[in-house]
């Protein structure tokens, strides 16, 4: 009985119920058609044997190869449309030069004369970087594209935003500038080429250079300034009255022989000499920087512009220099290089060379870069200088990779 209301009184899910046609059947009698359209979710799944479950691991595993194959070729089709965005071919990147690398660009150039024989692209960049050369020394502004197409960019929207009474905006795409370790630098031209290689070391110059810079004796001589044409007096200023610590402690050396001698005088002292730079002096300056502050210096360029330098002696050795660009700007000059030997500090060297140096240039503003760890930033502010810019990571690309100095600078103006 339960089976018979299984099969007929019960109606499955699964099955379609059909009520018969009213003419076919007699009185008392239904007939029942059923149409078995059961979905693979409504079918109740029997709990499977283990044999059945061995058998079908085994099926699913005697085509693990054509499974994979069919994923590797999905993955094949989604990866083409990605290849094909990737191997379109993309703009060059232009980066700029720095003074630096034209530099050596020239000399690249200059050293291969066949090259600029064979090809005229050669001979061409060589007489552009010339003329870059020429303009520079000259102080004549040099042609910056981006500065031209960006400033004509701002003047027009400037003029089309004025009359349509909206707010003038700054043109889509341009370019911001910011001062980063890899622009252009004004310490650049006085850079040589080095390896930037951990530990490197500069290659030290000969004790005769360090002590007496050369042995050319003719110091006591005036000089013509190749930039000015001006005749530089062999002096600028004989210091008899300052006496450094250094020189403190000299004469107590001498004297400490003589010191049971009430007669004994001791010899006079020699004077502090201020100078304009010689060609003599340039290696134990060279020297000095290397030291002092990182290798690679070649300050020989100071020899075109002696009327803006300050070379500090006391007898034949040099204890302090100061250097100024008289070019960086038509109306700015920049103070490159400012050093007083540790031994010879304390006794105004360094006010006397910032004053000299700021006489030189009464008509410009005077600039300079100066270490945020360098206790020199109170010297400079007693003269006037005021900050403008924190530039991070100035030094990043002078001093050698294993250095721990102080690597961000202040940028100081003295405006007149």
């Amino acid at each position: 009985d339960d089976e018979e209301m299984e099969g007929d009184g019960v109606i499955d899910p699964g099955i379609e119920y059909v009520p018969p046609p009213s003419g076919t059947a007699g009185a008392g009698t239904v007939i029942a058609s059923r149409k078995k359209v059961k979905t693979a979710e409504q079918i109740k799944q029997e709990v499977e044997s283990e044999e059945e479950k061995t058998e079908r691991m085994e099926g699913d595993s005697e085509d693990p190869e054509e499974s994979n194959a069919s994923l590797q070729v999905r993955g094949r089709d989604k990866r083409k449309p990605q290849l094909e965005k990737d191997t379109k071919p993309r703009p060059p990147k232009h980066t700029s030069v720095s003074i630096y690398e034209e530099k050596l660009l020239l000399k690249r150039l200059e050293a291969c004369p066949n090259a600029m024989s064979m090809t005229p692209e050669a001979r061409r960049l060589r007489r552009k970087l010339i003329v870059r050369q020429a303009k520079r020394e000259r102080g004549l502004p040099l042609f910056d594209l981006d500065q031209v197409v960006n400033a004509a960019l701002l003047l027009v929207d400037g003029i089309y935003g004025a009359k349509e009474g909206g707010v003038s905006r700054s043109p889509v795409g341009q370019a911001t500038y910011r001062t980063t370790s890899q622009d252009f630098r004004i310490l650049d031209r006085y850079q040589t080429m080095l390896p930037a290689m951990k530990g490197y070391r500069q290659q030290t110059t000969k004790f005769l250079y360090r002590l007496v810079g050369s042995e050319d004796l003719l110091t006591d001589h005036s000089i013509v300034s190749p930039y000015t044409s001006r005749v530089l007096k062999p002096y600028i200023r004989r210091d008899y009255e300052t006496k450094p610590p250094k020189l403190r402690l000299l004469a107590e050396i001498r004297a400490y022989p003589h010191r049971n001698d009430l007669n004994w005088k001791g010899e006079p002292e020699a004077p502090i000499d201020y100078c304009y730079v010689r060609p003599n002096h340039i290696p134990t300056i060279n020297s000095m920087c290397h030291e002092f502050f990182w290798p690679g210096i070649d300050l020989s360029e100071c020899l075109q512009y002696p009327d803006f330098s300050v070379v500090v002696l006391y007898k034949k050795v040099i204890i302090a220099f100061g250097f100024m660009v008289p070019d960086v700007k038509y109306n700015e000059a920049y103070i490159s290089f400012l050093l007083v030997h540790p031994e010879w500090r304390r006794a105004g060297i360094a006010t006397f060379m910032i004053y000299h140096l700021i006489q030189t240039c009464m008509d410009k503003d005077v600039t300079l870069h100066v270490s945020a760890s360098n206790p020199a930033m109170l010297l400079y502010q007693k003269f006037g200088f005021k900050t403008e810019e924190y530039i991070l990571d100035f030094y990043d690309k002078y001093y050698p990779l294993d250095s721990k100095e102080c690597k961000h600078a202040f940028f100081l103006r003295l405006r007149r």
